[in-house]
Protein backbone atom coordinates (compact mmCIF):
# COMPACT_ATOMS: atom_id res chain seq x y z
CA UNK A 1 0.00 0.00 0.00
CA UNK A 2 0.98 3.63 -0.43
CA UNK A 3 2.00 5.37 2.80
CA UNK A 4 -0.43 8.27 2.85
CA UNK A 5 1.77 10.55 4.97
CA UNK A 6 4.68 10.52 2.53
CA UNK A 7 2.35 10.57 -0.48
CA UNK A 8 0.55 13.65 0.88
CA UNK A 9 3.87 15.37 1.59
CA UNK A 10 4.89 14.82 -2.03
CA UNK A 11 1.50 16.00 -3.23
CA UNK A 12 1.83 19.26 -1.30
CA UNK A 13 5.46 19.86 -2.29
CA UNK A 14 4.36 21.63 -5.50
CA UNK A 15 2.78 24.52 -3.56
CA UNK A 16 5.99 26.47 -2.97
CA UNK A 17 6.51 29.75 -4.82
CA UNK A 18 9.55 28.41 -6.67
CA UNK A 19 7.82 25.17 -7.68
CA UNK A 20 8.35 24.08 -11.32
CA UNK A 21 4.68 23.06 -11.31
CA UNK A 22 3.71 26.73 -11.79
CA UNK A 23 5.67 26.96 -15.03
CA UNK A 24 4.35 23.53 -15.99
CA UNK A 25 0.74 24.67 -15.65
CA UNK A 26 1.37 27.78 -17.76
CA UNK A 27 3.10 25.68 -20.43
CA UNK A 28 0.19 23.26 -20.68
CA UNK A 29 -2.21 26.18 -21.04
CA UNK A 30 -0.32 27.00 -24.23
CA UNK A 31 -0.43 23.34 -25.33
CA UNK A 32 -4.19 23.31 -24.75
CA UNK A 33 -4.57 26.38 -26.99
CA UNK A 34 -2.33 24.84 -29.67
CA UNK A 35 -4.21 21.53 -29.70
CA UNK A 36 -7.54 23.34 -29.93
CA UNK A 37 -6.22 25.56 -32.71
CA UNK A 38 -5.21 22.61 -34.92
CA UNK A 39 -8.56 20.87 -34.51
CA UNK A 40 -8.35 18.65 -31.40
CA UNK A 41 -11.60 18.40 -29.47
CA UNK A 42 -11.97 18.41 -25.68
CA UNK A 43 -11.54 14.64 -25.28
CA UNK A 44 -8.51 14.44 -27.58
CA UNK A 45 -6.78 17.31 -25.78
CA UNK A 46 -7.49 15.73 -22.39
CA UNK A 47 -6.21 12.24 -23.27
CA UNK A 48 -3.19 13.69 -25.07
CA UNK A 49 -1.99 14.97 -21.70
CA UNK A 50 -3.46 12.10 -19.65
CA UNK A 51 -1.51 9.41 -21.53
CA UNK A 52 1.48 11.33 -22.90
CA UNK A 53 2.29 13.89 -20.18
CA UNK A 54 5.31 15.19 -22.06
CA UNK A 55 5.26 18.77 -23.27
CA UNK A 56 7.94 18.49 -26.03
CA UNK A 57 6.42 15.21 -27.21
CA UNK A 58 2.96 16.76 -27.45
CA UNK A 59 4.39 19.75 -29.30
CA UNK A 60 6.09 17.46 -31.84
CA UNK A 61 2.87 15.47 -32.18
CA UNK A 62 0.86 18.65 -32.83
CA UNK A 63 3.32 19.99 -35.42
CA UNK A 64 3.54 16.59 -37.15
CA UNK A 65 -0.24 16.35 -37.22
CA UNK A 66 -0.40 19.86 -38.67
CA UNK A 67 1.82 19.01 -41.65
CA UNK A 68 -0.05 15.77 -42.35
CA UNK A 69 2.52 13.23 -41.13
CA UNK A 70 1.46 9.58 -40.88
CA UNK A 71 0.68 7.98 -37.52
CA UNK A 72 3.84 5.88 -37.78
CA UNK A 73 6.00 8.97 -38.32
CA UNK A 74 4.28 10.80 -35.46
CA UNK A 75 4.84 7.82 -33.14
CA UNK A 76 8.54 7.60 -34.01
CA UNK A 77 9.05 11.36 -33.67
CA UNK A 78 7.37 11.49 -30.25
CA UNK A 79 9.26 8.40 -29.08
CA UNK A 80 12.61 9.92 -30.05
CA UNK A 81 11.80 13.22 -28.33
CA UNK A 82 10.72 11.48 -25.13
CA UNK A 83 13.94 9.44 -25.06
CA UNK A 84 15.42 12.48 -23.29
CA UNK A 85 13.72 11.20 -20.11
CA UNK A 86 15.92 8.09 -19.99
CA UNK A 87 18.95 9.82 -18.36
CA UNK A 88 16.65 11.31 -15.72
CA UNK A 89 15.23 7.87 -14.96
CA UNK A 90 18.74 6.39 -14.68
CA UNK A 91 19.86 9.14 -12.28
CA UNK A 92 16.78 9.14 -10.08
CA UNK A 93 15.28 5.67 -9.68
CA UNK A 94 18.27 4.23 -7.79
CA UNK A 95 17.48 6.85 -5.13
CA UNK A 96 13.95 5.47 -4.81
CA UNK A 97 14.78 1.76 -4.68
CA UNK A 98 13.84 -0.10 -1.55
CA UNK A 99 13.42 -3.83 -0.91
CA UNK A 100 10.42 -3.04 1.28
CA UNK A 101 8.42 -1.66 -1.64
CA UNK A 102 6.51 -3.70 -4.27
CA UNK A 103 7.60 -3.47 -7.90
CA UNK A 104 4.21 -2.26 -9.15
CA UNK A 105 4.85 1.15 -7.56
CA UNK A 106 7.95 1.63 -9.68
CA UNK A 107 6.19 0.61 -12.88
CA UNK A 108 3.29 3.02 -12.29
CA UNK A 109 5.50 5.89 -11.16
CA UNK A 110 7.49 5.83 -14.41
CA UNK A 111 4.57 7.66 -16.02
CA UNK A 112 5.13 10.63 -13.69
CA UNK A 113 8.69 11.24 -14.88
CA UNK A 114 9.04 14.81 -16.16
CA UNK A 115 11.51 17.64 -15.72
CA UNK A 116 9.28 19.40 -13.18
CA UNK A 117 8.71 16.37 -10.95
CA UNK A 118 12.35 15.28 -11.33
CA UNK A 119 13.58 18.70 -10.13
CA UNK A 120 11.35 18.62 -7.05
CA UNK A 121 12.43 15.07 -6.16
CA UNK A 122 16.15 15.79 -6.61
CA UNK A 123 15.80 18.79 -4.33
CA UNK A 124 13.89 17.06 -1.51
CA UNK A 125 14.77 13.35 -1.57
CA UNK A 126 17.39 13.61 1.22
CA UNK A 127 14.67 14.74 3.65
CA UNK A 128 12.67 11.53 3.09
CA UNK A 129 13.31 8.10 4.61
CA UNK A 130 14.78 5.81 1.92
CA UNK A 131 12.08 3.22 2.45
CA UNK A 132 9.29 5.64 1.54
CA UNK A 133 10.81 7.82 -1.14
CA UNK A 134 8.75 6.04 -3.79
CA UNK A 135 5.55 7.10 -2.00
CA UNK A 136 6.81 10.67 -1.81
CA UNK A 137 7.67 10.52 -5.53
CA UNK A 138 4.20 9.24 -6.44
CA UNK A 139 2.71 12.21 -4.56
CA UNK A 140 4.90 14.64 -6.51
CA UNK A 141 4.04 12.93 -9.79
CA UNK A 142 0.31 12.96 -9.11
CA UNK A 143 0.41 16.68 -8.30
CA UNK A 144 2.40 17.78 -11.36
CA UNK A 145 0.43 15.42 -13.63
CA UNK A 146 -2.86 16.85 -12.34
CA UNK A 147 -1.65 20.40 -12.93
CA UNK A 148 -0.91 19.51 -16.55
CA UNK A 149 -4.27 17.83 -17.12
CA UNK A 150 -6.23 20.59 -15.41
CA UNK A 151 -4.47 23.32 -17.35
CA UNK A 152 -5.05 21.61 -20.68
CA UNK A 153 -8.74 21.12 -19.91
CA UNK A 154 -9.09 24.68 -18.71
CA UNK A 155 -7.85 26.20 -21.95
CA UNK A 156 -9.66 23.82 -24.28
CA UNK A 157 -12.87 24.19 -22.33
CA UNK A 158 -12.64 28.01 -22.37
CA UNK A 159 -12.12 27.94 -26.13
CA UNK A 160 -15.50 26.16 -26.49
CA UNK A 161 -17.44 28.90 -24.70
CA UNK A 162 -18.38 30.59 -27.97
CA UNK A 163 -21.80 32.17 -28.09
CA UNK A 164 -24.20 30.60 -30.53
CA UNK A 165 -25.75 33.69 -32.12
CA UNK A 166 -27.80 34.27 -35.23
CA UNK A 167 -27.19 36.77 -38.03
CA UNK A 168 -29.28 39.94 -37.75
CA UNK A 169 -30.06 39.53 -34.05
CA UNK A 170 -29.27 42.14 -31.40
CA UNK A 171 -27.43 40.85 -28.36
CA UNK A 172 -26.00 42.40 -25.24
CA UNK A 173 -22.80 40.68 -24.21
CA UNK A 174 -19.32 41.35 -22.88
CA UNK A 175 -16.12 40.83 -24.86
CA UNK A 176 -12.47 40.71 -23.84
CA UNK A 177 -11.00 40.54 -20.35
CA UNK A 178 -11.73 36.81 -19.99
CA UNK A 179 -8.15 35.52 -19.73
CA UNK A 180 -6.59 38.22 -17.56
CA UNK A 181 -8.51 39.30 -14.45
CA UNK A 182 -6.67 42.63 -14.36
CA UNK A 183 -8.97 43.84 -17.12
CA UNK A 184 -12.74 44.06 -17.17
CA UNK A 185 -14.78 42.75 -20.10
CA UNK A 186 -16.43 45.37 -22.29
CA UNK A 187 -20.22 45.12 -22.15
CA UNK A 188 -22.05 46.51 -25.20
CA UNK A 189 -25.10 45.92 -27.35
CA UNK A 190 -24.12 44.36 -30.68
CA UNK A 191 -25.71 43.55 -33.99
CA UNK A 192 -24.61 40.17 -35.32
CA UNK A 193 -23.43 40.95 -38.86
CA UNK A 194 -22.18 37.49 -39.81
CA UNK A 195 -21.07 34.16 -38.38
CA UNK A 196 -18.34 31.85 -39.62
CA UNK A 197 -16.56 28.65 -38.70
CA UNK A 198 -14.23 28.11 -41.66
CA UNK A 199 -10.45 27.70 -41.22
CA UNK A 200 -8.28 30.09 -43.20
CA UNK A 201 -4.70 30.44 -44.38
CA UNK A 202 -2.73 33.61 -43.59
CA UNK A 203 -1.54 35.69 -46.52
CA UNK A 204 2.11 34.94 -45.87
CA UNK A 205 2.43 32.06 -43.39
CA UNK A 206 1.67 28.47 -44.44
CA UNK A 207 -0.11 27.66 -41.19
CA UNK A 208 -3.79 26.83 -41.36
CA UNK A 209 -5.76 28.81 -38.77
CA UNK A 210 -8.85 27.31 -37.13
CA UNK A 211 -10.76 30.06 -35.30
CA UNK A 212 -13.73 27.85 -34.46
CA UNK A 213 -17.10 29.56 -34.21
CA UNK A 214 -16.55 33.21 -35.15
CA UNK A 215 -18.78 36.24 -35.57
CA UNK A 216 -18.65 39.83 -36.78
CA UNK A 217 -20.28 42.09 -34.20
CA UNK A 218 -21.18 45.75 -34.72
CA UNK A 219 -21.95 48.40 -32.13
CA UNK A 220 -22.42 51.92 -33.57
CA UNK A 221 -19.19 52.64 -35.48
CA UNK A 222 -17.27 49.77 -33.83
CA UNK A 223 -16.92 46.49 -35.77
CA UNK A 224 -15.28 43.54 -34.03
CA UNK A 225 -14.37 40.04 -35.18
CA UNK A 226 -14.67 37.58 -32.27
CA UNK A 227 -13.32 34.02 -32.43
CA UNK A 228 -13.54 30.95 -30.23
CA UNK A 229 -9.90 29.93 -30.66
CA UNK A 230 -6.70 32.00 -30.77
CA UNK A 231 -5.43 32.68 -34.28
CA UNK A 232 -2.45 34.44 -35.83
CA UNK A 233 -3.16 38.08 -36.64
CA UNK A 234 -0.05 38.92 -38.64
CA UNK A 235 -1.93 40.14 -41.70
CA UNK A 236 -5.44 40.86 -43.04
CA UNK A 237 -6.60 37.29 -43.59
CA UNK A 238 -8.92 37.10 -40.59
CA UNK A 239 -10.82 40.14 -41.86
CA UNK A 240 -11.05 38.87 -45.43
CA UNK A 241 -12.30 35.48 -44.23
CA UNK A 242 -15.15 37.21 -42.42
CA UNK A 243 -16.15 39.37 -45.39
CA UNK A 244 -14.42 42.56 -44.22
CA UNK A 245 -11.97 44.79 -46.09
CA UNK A 246 -9.75 46.85 -43.75
CA UNK A 247 -9.55 49.60 -46.40
CA UNK A 248 -13.20 50.46 -45.72
CA UNK A 249 -12.54 51.49 -42.10
CA UNK A 250 -11.10 54.63 -40.55
CA UNK A 251 -8.94 52.65 -38.11
CA UNK A 252 -7.92 49.00 -37.82
CA UNK A 253 -6.76 47.59 -34.47
CA UNK A 254 -4.66 44.44 -34.81
CA UNK A 255 -4.00 42.68 -31.49
CA UNK A 256 -0.66 41.08 -32.23
CA UNK A 257 2.98 41.87 -31.41
CA UNK A 258 3.97 40.30 -34.73
CA UNK A 259 1.72 42.16 -37.16
CA UNK A 260 3.48 42.73 -40.48
CA UNK A 261 2.72 46.36 -41.40
CA UNK A 262 3.56 45.94 -45.09
CA UNK A 263 0.04 44.59 -45.59
CA UNK A 264 -1.28 48.02 -44.60
CA UNK A 265 1.51 50.35 -45.76
CA UNK A 266 0.23 50.91 -49.31
CA UNK A 267 -3.04 52.53 -48.19
CA UNK A 268 -2.86 53.36 -44.45
CA UNK A 269 -1.97 56.98 -43.61
CA UNK A 270 -0.09 55.91 -40.51
CA UNK A 271 0.92 52.73 -38.67
CA UNK A 272 1.06 53.02 -34.88
CA UNK A 273 2.63 50.49 -32.53
CA UNK A 274 0.63 50.65 -29.28
CA UNK A 275 2.43 49.22 -26.25
CA UNK A 276 -0.72 48.31 -24.33
CA UNK A 277 -0.77 47.01 -20.77
CA UNK A 278 -0.60 43.22 -20.58
CA UNK A 279 1.35 40.23 -19.28
CA UNK A 280 4.51 41.53 -20.96
CA UNK A 281 5.62 44.01 -23.59
CA UNK A 282 6.85 43.55 -27.13
CA UNK A 283 9.02 46.62 -26.57
CA UNK A 284 12.30 44.95 -25.63
CA UNK A 285 13.82 48.25 -24.51
CA UNK A 286 11.30 48.44 -21.66
CA UNK A 287 12.11 45.01 -20.16
CA UNK A 288 15.44 45.86 -18.55
CA UNK A 289 17.63 43.09 -19.98
CA UNK A 290 20.88 42.66 -18.03
CA UNK A 291 22.12 39.10 -18.51
CA UNK A 292 22.89 39.25 -22.22
CA UNK A 293 25.77 39.98 -24.52
CA UNK A 294 26.24 43.69 -25.21
CA UNK A 295 26.02 45.47 -27.57
CA UNK A 296 22.97 43.77 -29.04
CA UNK A 297 20.16 44.99 -31.26
CA UNK A 298 17.67 46.53 -30.50
CA UNK A 299 19.04 47.50 -27.08
CA UNK A 300 21.72 49.42 -28.97
CA UNK A 301 20.29 50.54 -32.30
CA UNK A 302 23.69 51.16 -33.87
CA UNK A 303 24.79 47.54 -33.35
CA UNK A 304 26.49 46.15 -36.43
CA UNK A 305 25.22 42.68 -37.37
CA UNK A 306 26.93 40.69 -40.09
CA UNK A 307 25.10 37.37 -40.67
CA UNK A 308 27.26 34.36 -41.46
CA UNK A 309 25.95 31.32 -43.31
CA UNK A 310 27.29 27.98 -42.13
CA UNK A 311 27.04 24.95 -44.36
CA UNK A 312 26.79 21.45 -42.92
Amino acid sequence: MIRSGFYLKGLLSVRSVDSPAIALGCSFLAIGALLKNIGFNFQQSFFSTFFTYALPGQLVMAESFLVGASLVNIFIAVWLVNARLFPMAVSMFPLLKSKKQPKWKYYISCHFLAVSSWLIMKKDYRTIDESYRIDFWMGIGTATWSVAILSTILDSEAANLANKIGVGSIIKTSIGGKLDNRFKPLALEFEVVSINEKPFMPEKWAWLQKPGKSAVLKSNNLTIVVTSNPVLQVDRSIYYENGLDPKNYHSVIVKSPHCEPEFYDDWANKNLNVDAIGATSANLLSLGHKNCQRPIYPLEEDTIFIPEVEEY
